[in-house]
Parts: C-alpha cells; structure tokens; sequence
C-alpha cells in the first residue's frame, strides 16, 4: 500500500522550516557512522549477528541522506550524523528502535516514511522492515524530494534545489520480488550497482567482485547457467568411466555435453544424478558459488534429451527438468541442515525452450514452492505487439505456454513465475532500443498473470543513452506496478532533458517504432544479409516496402529508415537549443548511441538494394550502392564503443561484427567481380 506525500515538494519549499536537522542513526559495533557505512568488506554478513550487518546498511543510507540533503539545501554544515538525538533542533531517523518495532509488521524490503512534530520538533522516521528497506526508504524519501537517478554516473543525476523536507506519510512494498538483471561476469562497476540500489533493483551475479558492497546495498547475488553439467558433470572426467551416466543417441551412449549445448546427461541414472548434485552443492559450499544467495538451475540452452527407456519414463523434458530441480533443491536443504551452508538459498529454473511445454504429470512429492520458481523465457517474441496480443502469433503461442504454467486451472505446476525478458538479447547487440509503451503494456500483463520476479539479460553497465528510460523504467515499474507510466514519461523527459523535454520526448517515441521490429531485424535480415540468401524478406514480419496485395505485419524496412531519418531531426534540434551542460552530455551519449543503430540500419538497406541490383543485372547501380555499404561498414568497423559493456553474449569487437551481416559484402562482390 502507498500513501502519498502530503506535501509536494514545490509547496514543501515554500513552507519549510530551515532549522537545523540532525540525521541519527545506531552505528552498532561500529565507533562512526562513517566507519560503519564503508566497513562492508569486513562484515560478516552470513553469520547470526545481524548488528554489523544493519549498521553498515543503514549509516550508509545515513550518509546518502546526509550527501543529497546538503546538496540539495545548500546548507553544507546541517545535517550532521549523530548516533544519539541532541536536545533540539528536527530529527531525521535512519532504522534503529522504530525500524525494528515495525520488523514484525513490514517484509526485509518494505518501508515506512512518518513525519510528525513532538515538542516543536520535527521528526521524519524512516522505518525499514530491514535494513535493506530502510535503505529504500532513504532513497524514496530522496526521490520525494526531486532527486533522480536516471542511470550510472553523476551526469545522469538530477538534483534540486529545496528548502527543507516536507511532512510525509509514505508506506511501501515491492511488487516484484526480484528486480534486475541477467549476468554472470565480472563487468558491472561501483556506479552501476549504486544505480541499482538508488532505483530499489536487487538481482546481480555473483561472479561481481564486490560482494561486500552488494551485501550493504541489498543486492541478491545469483549464479548458475547452461553450464552447470559441464562444470559438475563432465563427460572429459568421467565418460570413460562411466559412459552409462550420459545420453543415448541411437543406441550408443555420448559424451554430449558440448559447454552450454548439446544432449543433457542421463537424468534416470541415480549415480550419474548424485554425482551431479553433490558437485554443485560443493560449488555452493566452498567454491564459485559460495556467496551466492540464488540458484539459476538451466540444463544444456535448446538442449536434447536421453532417448534410453528409463529416461522416457521420467516423462517430457520438462517433468525430466523438475525432478532435477527437487534433487537439488533437495541437497541444499541437507546441506544446510548439516550446517555446510549457512544462508537460505532459493532456485530459479528453466520455461524455455526445449522445457518451454508446461509439465504433463504431478511434480515430485514434496517439491517446494517457497524455494523453487519457473522463469519463462519469451526468447524471439515480437516486440511490434504487445505481449499478450491476439493477432501475433509469436506472441500468441507465448501467452498460452505462460498460461498453462501459471493460471490453467488444471496445471500441474502451482508454484512462483518469474520472468526472463530480452531487451537487449545476444543478438540486438546494444542497439538503442526503446521499450517505452511495451512495458508500460507488458509489465502489468505478467505481474497479472501470476509473475513476482523479473529481470532481463545482458543490460549494458554504462554508456546507456536513451536505453536509460528502459532501466529506469523498469526499476519504478516493478517496484510499484500500478505505476502511471505516463506521469513516469512526463517526469523523466522534463528533469532529464529541461528544455529539449519536447523533441527528446518524441525522439524516443520514434526510437521506439524505429526498432520495434528488431527481432525479424536481427535474427532474420541479419543473418540472411551474412549467408547472402536469395530472398532477404521471406515472411509477413519484414518486407523492404508496402506494397498493394503484401501482407505485412511489422514496419516495413523503408518505414525503419523513415523513423531513423525523424530520430535525428529530432536529435539535432535538441542539440542546437542553448541546454546546461550536464543536458548536452546526456543528449551528446544519446546521440552516440541513436548514430550507432543509424548506420547499422542504413548498412543493412545498402546491402539490400546493392544485392537486388546486382541480381537484376544492373551493375552500375550495384557498384553505387555496394560502395555505399563498404562507407558505412568502414564507419561500423570504426566504432569500437558501442556495442561493449555488456555481457560476452550481446558485446562484439565492433559494430560492424555487432550487425552480424559483415558477410554481405563479400557475397555482394563476388558477381560485380565477374563483370
């Protein structure tokens, strides 16, 4: 539930009081706040003492407040941190007694911002069900006041000026349960996940270096890919001495476990499974995985399956897949039993794919719905529909795959949903996408269908963009869902862009038409552009233009091109107003983002009229264009920025490798050579 400020902050600062304000704060075994607030690589944040572990979250949130409140009042000597309250003067209360009467009432992650006046004084608690809410409470108090933090980085702050802080009533809990994103390398950095704790976002990698600091900032740590049977069950240590705990593929068993791919070991050996499970339970004790507090479970990516008789028995890949998960699952719970592991750990696995079919039988007896959730994956979904839209059939036959895990009334499954989305899935490559209305749509969609978690895979660290609004947005979304995505869009542009709100608030919605139809873009044109395919628009999704008699069900490729050419009219009237500084920089990294997916789609048109002159016989009009498209490969080749800081996945050495059509053009040489 959330109540609203009483005050807006506009009105706030016209009745204000400026009495000096003292910010206290219990800095448990710690001699200062400040001590406390940097000491997270030496917290012990696993064992039972919860004193240091509070103490460095909440001074931390105490000197976050006192940071932005001086800024933001230009009175750089109020605000002191105290661990006591002085005799006079207004009070600000970071956790301590109020918070932990409140622990019994709010979840870890809940909060509440009371303002009241005792004696004169006035008083604003902030009331966190754990330290990590009250974290969030500082920041939304923050966030009340004006404050903003559009992306990674000081330039995309935006903040106040204000006179004081208004009387507040504030009560909050998340929608979503988990709030990220999908990585497993060590890429992000220290500005991106305080952006992350800034927008109440809690789902990272544990292969992040900083754990301490992720501890302080209520960061979930998470492991586990497609890997996993390498790692803890690989056919190089053992098939030679135990081939029966691998696949049958006609008749033989095979080492076919190929890294992330290939066929999933023999699921109804009973040896091969305990062998498998107390490796990964190992990793989990004392190795990769020992501080992770999540479990992404994922068998081999589109992997087969056994074909012995035992294995079939198990029933489809997917009932195969959820006894595997209870195993381990399983273990873990004897593992922490035993006292080997000493931190509650839940479980994520596999919608997807060749597991995508809801189960046909009952789960394992016993299985846990608290510790264990499905996340469904809408890899190649249609992003020029909503998800749930009647008339695309891609999205279609997702919304039925999602409704018999989540709400068919004779499901098997009963338990939690998370969602796997893809805006910046391996093959878009960092474009600048815009997912504005889709989410503002699809979001509410899933959380009605039943999902309580959600991130989406390989979001770029830094050099965001216009992608700012997809991660911001997303974070206020699944915090509240019923978030008014158009008050959302009308506050972003405004703080974001001041006086350019207008074009830049039009540039994105042309941004969002322009790549609306990237899937058919990339896994489609793309790849047919590489392998120099006779027909380059074989399907209704994308065809080069409208024409009479032509279904076409997305923007055609000369629609893409036309909102591309309004992007950057848009572009280069924001850019010639008169803007503050901090305004140009975070429109000139937009710029540098939109120019990047500009020249991979005009790469792309080159390429196909340079092979459809070609394959007319006219030669000289293919030189033209051909020559054109070597330009903007050279361009492509050039940009080195781009389409990096995200993961191994969705990064490339450079754009041209990004729009993974680079072999166009030697295809399109080859009957120009001939002449």
């Amino acid at each position: 539930m959330k109540l609203c400020f009483l005050l807006s902050p506009a009105l706030a600062a016209m009745v204000a009081t400026a009495a000096e304000t003292t910010i206290v704060v219990d800095c448990g075994p710690f001699v200062s706040a400040a001590e406390a607030a940097g000491a997270e690589d030496r917290v012990n944040w696993l064992d039972a003492d919860l004193s240091d572990d509070t103490a460095c979250t909440e001074c931390f949130a105490a000197l976050e407040l006192q940071r932005y409140l001086r800024k933001m009042t230009g009175r750089a000597d109020d605000f002191a941190i105290a661990s006591r309250e002085p005799a006079r003067g207004d009070l600000v209360r970071v956790g301590g007694a109020d918070a932990r009467a409140n622990a019994a009432k709010l979840g870890s992650e809940d909060y509440r911002i009371r303002s009241s006046v005792v004696k004169g004084r006035r008083i604003t608690s902030l009331c966190g069900g754990g330290r990590v809410g009250t974290l969030y409470a500082a920041y939304d108090l923050l966030y009340g006041l004006g404050c903003r933090w559009f992306a990674p980085g000081e330039v995309h702050e935006e903040v106040p000026n204000i006179a004081g802080i208004p009387d507040m009533d504030v009560t909050q809990k998340p929608s979503f349960v988990t709030r990220g994103f999908l990585a497993w390398e060590n890429r992000g950095n220290p500005d991106f996940l305080l952006w992350m704790a800034r927008n109440r976002m809690n789902y990272w990698c544990v292969e992040q270096k900083e754990h301490g600091l992720m501890r302080k900032l209520g960061i979930r740590m998470v492991c586990g890919l497609h890997d996993a049977e390498e790692l803890f069950l690989n056919p190089t240590r053992y098939f030679d001495a135990h081939p029966e705990w691998f696949a049958l593929v006609k008749g033989k068993r095979v080492p076919g476990i190929k890294g992330m791919f290939g066929t999933n070991y023999c699921t109804s050996n009973p040896d091969a499974t305990s062998e498998f499970m107390k490796n990964y339970v190992q990793a989990l004790v004392d190795g990769p995985y020992r501080d992770a507090d999540m479990v992404r479970f994922w068998t081999l990516d589109v992997g087969k399956w056994c074909e012995c008789d035992n294995c079939k028995a198990q029933g489809t890949p997917t009932d195969r897949n959820l006894i595997l998960v209870h195993r381990l699952d399983q273990e873990i719970k004897k593992a922490r039993a035993a006292g080997r592991i000493h931190r509650p750990i839940t479980m994520t696995f596999l919608a997807y794919a060749d597991v995508l079919e809801p189960p046909t039988r009952p789960l394992p007896a016993g299985f846990d719905y608290d510790t264990c959730a499905a996340t469904f994956y809408p890899i190649r979904r249609c992003y020029v529909h909503n998800f749930d839209a009647s008339t695309c059939p891609p999205n279609t036959n997702y919304l039925h795959q999602l409704s018999g895990w989540a709400r068919d009334p004779r499901r098997h499954y009963r338990g939690q949903i998370a969602i796997g989305e893809y805006y910046n899935v391996s093959v878009y490559k960092c474009l600048p996408i815009c997912f504005m209305h889709t989410m503002a749509h699809d979001i509410p969609v899933y959380y009605r269908t039943g999902a309580r978690h959600f991130d989406y895979m390989h979001v770029t660290c830094r050099n965001w963009g216009s992608k700012a609004l997809t991660n911001y947005q997303m974070a206020r979304q699944l915090w509240d869902v019923r978030a008014d995505c158009k008050a959302l869009w009308q506050d972003y542009f405004a703080k974001r862009y001041g006086p350019a709100d207008k074009p830049m608030r039009s540039f994105y919605e042309s941004l969002e038409a322009m790549f609306s139809n990237v899937t058919e873009l990339k896994y489609g044109l793309a790849r047919r552009l590489e392998r120099g395919a006779a027909d380059l628009f074989p399907n209704t999704q994308l065809r080069y233009r409208r024409e009479p008699g032509v279904t076409c069900d997305g923007p055609t490729l000369t629609e893409i091109l036309d909102h591309g050419r309004q992007c950057r009219r848009l572009l280069e009237q924001a850019m010639a107003m008169q803007l503050p500084l901090r305004i140009q920089q975070r429109i000139a990294e937009d710029e540098r983002n939109f120019t990047y997916g500009e020249r991979t789609v005009a790469y792309y048109d080159a390429c196909v009229q340079a092979f459809a002159e070609a394959r007319a016989k006219r030669f000289d009009a293919a030189r033209k264009h051909y020559a054109e498209a070597q330009r903007l490969a050279d361009l492509l080749r050039a940009d080195t920025i781009s389409a990096k800081d995200s993961s191994s996945h969705a990064s490339a050495a450079d754009a041209l490798a990004a729009s993974l059509a680079s072999g166009a053009l030697k295809h399109i040489a080859k009957p120009l050579e001939a002449r």
